[in-house]
C-alpha cells in the first residue's frame, strides 16, 4: 500500500478532512468492560446512546454532503459506538460510498463475530477496501472475560 504522508502543519487549515467516521448503529453484540456499550440500557439512554440505527435516507444525505468537499477524503470508516455489522444494510452503505467516489478507502472496524460467508462476499462485492477486526483474545475464555460474549 502506498501511503502518501502529509505534514499536517503544512496543510492547515484543511479544505477536506482526511478521515470521516460513520456510526451506522449504536448497538453491539459484545459488552466489553472498557467500552461505553457495556453500560446498562438505562445508563445508555441517559447518555443519549440507546440502540439507534442510521436510516438509509439520512445515510444518503451524508454521502451527498461529503460530495461537497473539493477533494476526496482519504478514509471513511464505519465504526464507533457499536458493531457496524449489526446494521442490516452495511454492504449497501459501502457500495453507495464506493459508487459516490468520495473517498480513497472505505473501511469497517468490527469485532468480526458476525461475519458470514455471505456477508463477506457482499462486502467484497460492494468494494470494501479494508476490514479491521478488533481481537479481544486468542481463546474463547479470553473473549468471554473481555467481551462478555461467547463466540466459539
Amino acid at each position: 500500500m502506498n501511503l502518501k504522508r502529509v505534514e499536517l502543519g503544512k496543510v492547515l487549515p484543511l479544505n477536506t478532512p482526511f478521515s470521516v467516521y460513520i456510526y451506522p448503529i449504536y448497538s453491539c453484540n459484545f459488552k466489553c468492560g472498557y467500552c461505553i456499550r457495556s453500560l446498562s440500557s438505562d445508563e445508555l439512554t441517559k447518555k443519549g446512546l440507546n440502540n439507534k440505527i442510521l436510516n438509509m435516507e439520512n445515510f444518503k444525505q451524508i454521502v451527498e454532503n461529503l460530495k461537497e468537499f473539493p477533494e476526496r477524503i482519504k478514509s471513511i470508516q464505519f465504526s464507533g459506538y457499536g458493531e457496524p455489522l449489526l446494521h442490516p444494510n452495511i454492504a449497501e452503505m459501502v457500495k453507495i460510498l464506493k459508487n459516490a467516489d468520495v473517498a480513497e478507502r472505505v473501511e469497517i472496524i468490527t469485532n468480526g463475530s458476525l461475519l458470514t460467508h455471505k456477508l463477506s462476499d457482499d462486502l467484497i462485492d460492494a468494494g470494501l477496501d479494508r476490514l479491521r477486526v478488533s481481537i479481544q483474545g486468542i481463546t474463547s475464555e479470553k473473549y468471554q472475560e473481555i467481551g462478555r460474549a461467547h463466540v466459539w
